[in-house]
């Protein structure tokens, strides 16, 4: 019995070193990066709203806004898991 408490320790004790806790300057730019991509967001909607091109025009910038969107979370997040993991 104190073996398997002992394997289930060593075990939560290596599972918590790879998960590390960010920094307070990490999380505030991963909350920064939050908010910055909520905001484009909130534009790229208020602009596929009030587009007045043709319907094929509107589609390639609503595609346009997606892919962006996308990318940009994309970017954000893996530097967030890399400073998470760091």
């Amino acid at each position: 019995m104190r073996l398997y408490s002992f394997i289930i320790l060593a075990l939560s004790l290596s599972v918590m070193n790879v998960y590390a806790d960010e920094t307070i300057s990490e999380k505030a730019t991963a909350t920064a990066n939050d908010i910055k991509r909520g905001a484009n967001e909130t534009v790229n909607r208020i602009e596929e709203a009030t587009c007045t091109g043709s319907e094929a025009e509107c589609i390639r910038k609503r595609i346009e806004n997606r892919l962006e969107e996308t990318k940009d979370s994309i970017q954000d997040k893996s530097s967030e898991t890399i400073n998470k993991i760091n």
